[in-house]
């Protein structure tokens, strides 16, 4: 039978955005370093939401300083009942080296409890 361990693909996730209550603003995460890497993918975690939309997307860096919206990305949005305690990807498809997730609210009061975590993968060879 295969082995089917995803450890040595895997990186330890960075943790973007903390998981708490957002409300009307821009949450900007704190973002991951893709050096030594090939892939990377955005968890979001949709816990309980009271109101607002929430929009999650991910922003890119050449230089960790100066962050982008990534062209063609995808994004989730949060804005009912139906779409909490929910997980979700977004796959990151651009080619800069440091990557984050942004969290949009708008017309909350209470808003969504939400967070977000980066994992990278496929670790390049020595």
């Amino acid at each position: 039978m295969a082995k089917r361990d995803l450890d040595q693909l895997l990186a330890v996730p960075v943790k973007s955005i903390d998981v708490g209550a957002k409300t009307d603003g821009t949450v900007n995460g704190a973002s991951a370093d893709l050096k030594g890497y090939h892939s990377c993918i955005a968890l979001v975690d949709a816990d309980a939401w009271t109101d607002g939309i929430h929009v999650l997307s991910l922003e890119d860096s050449p230089d960790d300083s100066t962050f982008t919206a990534v062209s063609g990305g995808a994004s989730v949005t949060i804005d009912g009942a139906a779409d909490d305690d929910q997980a979700y990807k977004i796959p990151y498809n651009g080619f800069e080296r440091y990557v984050r997730v942004v969290c949009v609210t708008t017309t909350s009061t209470t808003g969504a409890i939400v967070g977000a975590s980066l994992v990278r993968g496929h670790k390049a060879l020595k």
